[in-house]
């Protein structure tokens, strides 16, 4: 074990230069105060972002790249703390005690690593694009020890060998090599990730790579404008949309200009995780081993789809819901969420109820839930495994809206846990979900009159 004990996190603040749209990330603290092995913990961050394809890391520290800097040039950040608590303990105390419940003051998070310089340095993630609030943080810092412990227990253990990344731009997942390389990969491209953000006010840099993954850019309308300039000028495509329906805009741009569209494509969404700090201290650490997993939405695309069409029509679907008051119900699984237990939450929620159906820039929505195996065609099974009432709803509907306009025959399947507290709410949501699909065309433009409502099930395990 080394005998460095660091605690893990960000000082004053660094002045980060708004012009630089494509590199600025905000850090959320962590602290640690036990005694690690700072180059296993290393090789733990480096598997758990090899087997979690969806974790966009940034090599980059308030805008300021750090990975060749001597120890001593960025100990700023650091400073030593006691050996008397654990992981879980410094987790749960911060999620409780730092984290402010109003939304404006937090823009979406991206997971950041800080990787080390030799064997004197620490990798952290102090950071997470799963949610606003921090526990995000819990849920990868349990994974990362997860794996840390399981590589101190494995005495054949040998450190992994991977390329030291020269730049932020050389540091893509599953990607490393020339332009060249990438361009020959890219005629053969089957599978596309899709990093779903739940902010209303995120707009979207689409660059190219073997897993697509986008960037959120959360503005002022005058800075967006320049960033769409500066897009435009360098020849990005920007979108924006709302929750699932992003990721429609997503694929709709991705092939727009594309002259070979392949027969199938698989669109790979991750939607986050969002527990927020009003949970308890139990069920705050109990849903810290929870992580998300992609589900696979595999569509037939023909040479000549209109995707973007598709997904301007999706939009439409939700602005409609979002505004027909006879809708405002579904959102009322929100307020009333046993989760939250203090009194003046649900009041403020209240209000956002009121304002246009549950949905405001104040207000996160995002979902609880786990695949636990890949979407087959026509085939959409979604397991709720904590439910935070209309927050994990809304990605999965809109998944669903996504397969109502791309195939002719949809199979529906909600599977609930936590026994008797969650029947309720899983069947409101099934009447919820199967009036939606029989009244799909009132909302949109294409008329689907050969779609068939194939199956709707509700199983409790």
């Amino acid at each position: 074990m080394s005998e460095q004990t660091r605690k893990l996190g960000f000082g004053e603040r660094v002045h980060v230069d708004r012009k630089k749209i494509y590199n600025i990330v905000i850090p959320t603290l962590l602290k640690t105060r036990c005694q690690i092995d700072t180059h296993l913990l290393d090789q733990a961050v480096y598997k758990v972002i090899k087997s979690q394809p969806n974790i966009n890391a940034v090599l980059r520290f308030e805008g300021e790249e750090i990975y060749f800097k001597p120890l001593k040039e960025i100990q700023q950040y650091f400073e030593v703390l006691p050996k008397d608590a654990n992981w879980k303990d410094v987790c749960i105390e911060y999620n409780n005690k730092h984290l402010r419940p109003d939304f404006e003051t937090y823009p979406p998070f991206k997971l950041m690593l800080i990787q080390p310089c030799k064997e004197e340095a620490v990798v952290i993630a102090v950071a997470s694009h799963y949610c606003v609030d921090g526990t995000g943080i819990t849920a990868m810092t349990s994974l990362i020890l997860e794996t840390y412990s399981e590589l101190q227990k494995d005495a054949n253990y040998e450190p992994m060998k991977y390329p030291a990344p020269k730049s932020l731009e050389d540091y893509r997942l599953e990607f490393f090599g020339s332009e060249e390389k990438f361009r020959e990969q890219q005629k053969s491209f089957k599978e596309f990730h899709l990093n779903v953000m739940d902010s209303a006010n995120c707009y979207f840099e689409f660059e190219e790579n073997d897993r697509v993954v986008f960037t959120p850019y959360s503005s002022t309308e005058i800075e967006f404008e320049n960033f769409k300039k500066e897009c435009k000028a360098k020849g990005i495509t920007v979108g924006a949309a709302f929750c699932g329906v992003q990721a429609c805009a997503m694929a709709a741009c991705m092939f727009k200009n594309q002259k070979n569209v392949p027969d199938e494509v698989s669109l790979l969404f991750l939607i986050p995780i969002n527990l927020r700090d009003r949970t308890t201290k139990a069920l705050s650490w109990k849903c810290a081993n929870f992580m998300p997993s992609n589900p696979i939405i595999t569509v037939k695309v023909g040479r000549n789809s209109t995707f973007w069409e598709t997904a301007r029509q999706v939009k439409d679907i939700f602005n409609h819901i979002l505004s027909d008051e006879s809708m405002i119900y579904l959102f009322d699984l929100y307020t009333r969420d046993d989760l939250f237990d203090q009194p003046e939450d649900k009041e403020r929620l209240n209000v956002a109820t009121k304002k246009m159906g549950g949905m405001d820039r104040h207000t996160c929505f995002s979902n609880m839930l786990k695949f636990p195996a890949p979407l087959e065609h026509k085939d959409f099974t979604v397991e709720a495994s904590y439910c935070c009432g209309g927050q994990w709803l809304l990605p999965a509907i809109s998944l669903m809206v996504f397969f109502v306009y791309s195939t002719k025959k949809l199979n529906f399947t909600m599977v609930h846990r936590d026994g008797v507290l969650n029947v309720g709410r899983a069947e409101k949501v099934m009447k919820y979900v199967q009036y939606f699909v029989e009244n799909v065309t009132k909302f949109g433009e294409k008329d689907i009159t050969t779609y068939e409502l194939s199956q709707f099930g509700l199983i409790s395990i």
